[in-house]
C-alpha cells in the first residue's frame, strides 16, 4: 500500500506564511505505519508545520516504511530516487 496522508483530515491554523514549513508524508506497509504517520503529522502541526498532499509544495518529505514487508521495502527505493531529484531542484 502506498499512500500519502489525506490532508483533508488536518487543518492548519493561521496562514501558510506563518507556518514553519510544509511537510509531505508518504507511508508504506502495514496499518500501524499509517497510524504512526498520523501521529507524526499531528505532532508536526502542533509545532507549527503544515501538511500537504503535494510533494512539490513540501519543504520536508518524510517517508514512513519498514523492512518487515519486502514489497514495501522494494518500492521505497524507487521513490527515494524521485525524492532525490526533487531535493536537487532549485526553488524560485
Amino acid at each position: 500500500m502506498n499512500e500519502h496522508l489525506n490532508t483533508n483530515i488536518y487543518t492548519n491554523l493561521g496562514k501558510q506564511e506563518d507556518l514553519e514549513g510544509m511537510v509531505y508524508i508518504e507511508t508504506y506497509g502495514c496499518q500501524m505505519n499509517f497510524s504512526d504517520s498520523e501521529v507524526v503529522a499531528s505532532i508536526l502541526q502542533a509545532n507549527g508545520y503544515g501538511i500537504t498532499n503535494n510533494m512539490d509544495d513540501a519543504d520536508i518529505i518524510l517517508v514512513n516504511t519498514c523492512s518487515i514487508r519486502e514489497n514495501a521495502e522494494n518500492r521505497i527505493w524507487g521513490r527515494l530516487d524521485i525524492f532525490s531529484i526533487l531535493a536537487n531542484r532549485t526553488r524560485v
